[in-house]
């Protein structure tokens, strides 16, 4: 009886909210259209599974921690005296081996490679981090924007103007490339849904959510991947801890249609996951890393077969989805045209 009093209450629960659904308009942080205005969201155009179409983007990559120095981080030396090393000077540059030069951070290797023996972007990166952050602080909002505009970089080797030869591995190149994205340009994001925090007050874990809508995040998705073959960015870590990703691919099973105006589906979806930095192009080798994450919703439909609404069956769930534009590299940063070389 219990069993099905509970069945009954889920049915009612699931036909209200799809009933509540249908006549919507998309508004606020959860409108897919602020992604695009031209988006199609009739569901039985959407297609099935897509993929990002040009090759050598959205690649894996260190998310440059804070507590380990950010891309002032020694990464390539085993003794990288992450906070404490001194930097060298010009007369120490042309003491050292080709391979002490090859040791330094990608922050030391910018700078040197502009003749600023002083270290501004050093000295910068170090007051924007600390030993004691917290694990996941980092930059990850740049490396993804880095990784689905920029080719996965090559290793090249540069001289500057005072004849110091500096080799740049791939993930050096990629630190500076996802630095820029995320602390040099002044570019607001496009974002689709918010964060979800929790806090304890008194004893009590309190929580606020506003994830991202399930409906929103399908149109999203099948449209610029499945229909441009581009791609979003996800954080799809819930809760505080942000963990931001470009999808790569994706595939939508529906697993059954409750009535005309609501669908429980299951997407299956792979994004570019967090990687240790290496001196090489890591894209179709081993070191690739990748998240597989799988969702379940709800899809309420409109008389029209146009999706109007939705609501999350798993836990696991993108917090919010978004998209910064390419931006041209601008000040001392336009050396990174001489640099960046793209592996394919």
């Amino acid at each position: 009886m219990k069993l099905i009093l509970i069945t009954l209450l889920m049915s009612i629960t699931q036909s209200s909210m799809a009933n509540n659904y249908v006549d919507i308009k998309w508004s606020g942080m959860n409108n897919p259209f602020k992604l695009g205005e031209h988006f199609i969201d009739q569901f039985k155009k959407l297609p099935t599974k897509g993929e990002i179409q040009e090759k050598g983007l959205a690649w894996p990559g260190s998310y440059w921690a804070n507590n380990d120095g950010g891309i002032a981080f020694r990464w390539n030396s085993s003794n990288p005296r992450n906070f404490v090393y001194e930097s060298p000077s010009l007369g120490t540059l042309r003491q050292l081996s080709q391979i002490e030069i090859n040791e330094l951070s990608p922050a030391e290797k910018f700078d040197i490679y502009n003749a600023n023996y002083h270290y501004p972007l050093v000295k910068k990166v170090w007051q924007q981090t600390s030993p004691g952050h917290s694990s996941w602080f980092g930059i990850c909002h740049g490396v993804a924007p880095a990784s689905i505009h920029h080719k996965e970089p090559n290793t090249v080797t540069k001289t500057n103007i005072d004849g110091i030869q500096i080799t740049f591995y791939s993930s050096d190149i990629k630190a500076l490339l996802a630095y820029f994205y995320a602390k040099v340009i002044d570019q607001s994001a496009i974002q689709v849904g918010s964060r979800c925090y929790f806090t304890w007050f008194y004893g009590r874990l309190f929580r606020y959510c506003n994830d991202i809508d399930a409906g929103a995040f399908h149109i999203a998705l099948t449209n610029k991947v499945g229909i441009e073959g581009s791609t979003i960015i996800a954080d799809i870590m819930r809760f505080n801890t942000v963990s931001n990703h470009p999808v790569v691919s994706y595939k939508t099973i529906i697993e059954e249609h409750l009535n005309s105006t609501q669908i429980q589906v299951r997407t299956i979806v792979k994004y570019a996951g967090s990687a240790p930095a290496y001196q090489f192009p890591i894209l179709n080798t081993n070191y690739a890393e990748y998240y597989h994450e799988e969702y379940k919703y709800y899809l309420y439909l409109n008389s029209n077969g146009e999706i109007t609404g939705g609501s999350w069956i798993s836990s696991n769930r993108p917090d919010f989805i978004w998209h910064k534009k390419k931006h041209e590299f601008i000040g001392v940063w336009k050396s990174l045209d001489e640099l960046y070389t793209p592996a394919i």
